[in-house]
């Protein structure tokens, strides 16, 4: 909604003084209004069926009927805002009125929107109990199982908005190429969904469920965003995708969305973050800082601070294989040997850290996990213990399969020197190699005469 109004307002601006590109700016608007308009009403099915709790009370209730009465006003405004568009393009002229007009329903609905929240709703807040559950959310969920950590689904915000938003950015950029007859790649785009499912799962799915009441989940979830899933999302090469599927500029002087993205990559703010050492330090400091502070405690009692944990994670990850792996633009590219020393300097210290968990006699978050007084895995230490092996497994296999990787790149990138200089070579008839040998016979010859 923010975006919504704020960007038809910064429109109304622009038509105000009368710019030459009030017509793109108007067509970008656009589509930037329907994904706005489609998350908005999306969210709000979900928000209403949860405060609702069964269709009777859509017109049996108050709160229902206010929700009735904002579905109409976002339809209202959906259709008024596509038909009007069509007609101010097709036309060049009556911005304004359609600015006007938009914003007056928008108010509106704003309105609607802080009248249901201040309505009671069908669903009291008392549905939350215990401590526990409004802690957790919901109720405590039942032992784990292979079954129910597979299959089991948990309403996480963070990994929804992640994973909608990424598959779908990335599905769109893969069309665009198609659309074009450009050629992409099959692997990258399975390899990105792949670390969406990963991500999903570690979220929303049966491991992100479990991951607020097990130390051991909350650490295979921890290893799978950071570790697992930024190997697959940066063999999908987004960056690579975005710099070729972007809009650029449609006429000479304006700033397109792959101008920004550019100026972005070559920043100093990017420089910065992929130096080869920042890195590794974010990734193995932010294990040490979290989990051997008070920090871990404090964002495991609430709703944000999982949210936190789960972005950091990620956002560390995607960082440091972005660098380690290579396959995107970087503001420098790094030689494979300096990006083999990275992983040398990161799995000891990562091993230590996992060591450290397992062989700790005091339990982190050790009264937010007692105040669950769970039924199964009561032993806390055990649990932790749990934890630290699986951060030791989940965290040196994927680094040893990625020193792997480094090693054919390293050979790789010597044979093609190695080509290139025998070519070169072919050229210039050996001139470099006779210099060399001319070299060698003249210390032969005189080394060993001259003046001391």
């Amino acid at each position: 909604v923010t975006l919504w109004v704020g960007d038809l307002t910064a429109l109304g601006w622009v038509a105000i003084r009368g710019s030459k590109r009030l017509e793109a700016a108007i067509t970008r608007f656009s589509t930037l209004a329907v994904w706005a308009f489609v998350i908005v009403g999306v969210s709000g099915v979900v928000n209403a069926a949860v405060r609702l709790g069964s269709f009777g009370e859509i017109f049996g209730s108050s709160y229902g009927r206010l929700v009735v009465a904002k579905v109409a006003a976002l339809a209202t405004l959906g259709t008024l805002g596509y038909f009007q568009r069509r007609r101010i393009v097709a036309a060049g002229t009556g911005f304004a009125r359609l600015a006007f007009s938009e914003l007056f329903v928008m108010a509106a609905t704003i309105g609607l929107a802080v009248a249901l929240s201040r309505t009671p709703t069908p669903v009291g807040k008392n549905t939350l109990n215990t401590p526990v559950e409004e802690l957790l959310g919901g109720p405590l969920p039942a032992a784990p199982s292979v079954l129910r950590l597979i299959w089991g689904f948990s309403g996480n915000g963070v990994g929804l908005v992640v994973v909608g938003l990424g598959t779908a950015l990335y599905l769109r950029g893969v069309l665009n190429m198609r659309r074009r007859g450009a050629v992409w790649p099959v692997g990258r785009t399975i390899s990105w969904l792949a670390g969406m499912l990963i991500i999903a799962w570690a979220t929303f799915g049966g491991l992100g469920k479990y991951s607020h009441v097990l130390f051991s989940a909350h650490m295979a979830s921890h290893m799978m965003l950071s570790m697992v899933a930024p190997i697959f999302l940066a063999l999908g090469a987004p960056m690579t995708l975005a710099l070729r599927t972007l809009p650029g500029p449609r006429q000479a002087g304006e700033i397109s969305p792959r101008s920004l993205l550019l100026s972005f990559l070559q920043s100093r703010f990017s420089r910065i973050i992929t130096n080869p050492l920042v890195g590794p330090v974010l990734f193995v400091g932010s294990l040490y800082g979290l989990y051997f502070t008070g920090i871990f405690e404090t964002l495991m009692s609430s709703h944000w601070g999982h949210g936190v944990m789960e972005l950091h994670f990620l956002a560390v990850g995607t960082l440091y294989y972005y660098v380690l792996i290579g396959i995107d633009p970087s503001p420098k590219a790094l030689a494979p040997i300096v990006r083999f020393g990275m992983l040398l300097v990161t799995i000891p210290f990562h091993a230590f850290f996992a060591i450290a968990v397992m062989s700790s006699n005091t339990v982190f978050a050790g009264s937010y996990f007692r105040q669950l007084h769970r039924p199964y895995l009561t032993d806390l230490l055990h649990d932790q213990y749990l934890g630290g092996g699986m951060a030791w497994a989940m965290g040196e296999i994927p680094l040893v399969l990625v020193m792997g990787a480094l090693m054919v790149q390293w050979f790789r990138s010597d044979s093609r020197d190695a080509k290139r200089l025998d070519r070169a070579e072919s050229r210039s008839g050996d001139a470099v190699l006779e210099a060399y040998n001319a070299r060698l016979r003249d210390l032969a010859e005189h080394g060993k005469r001259r003046d001391p």
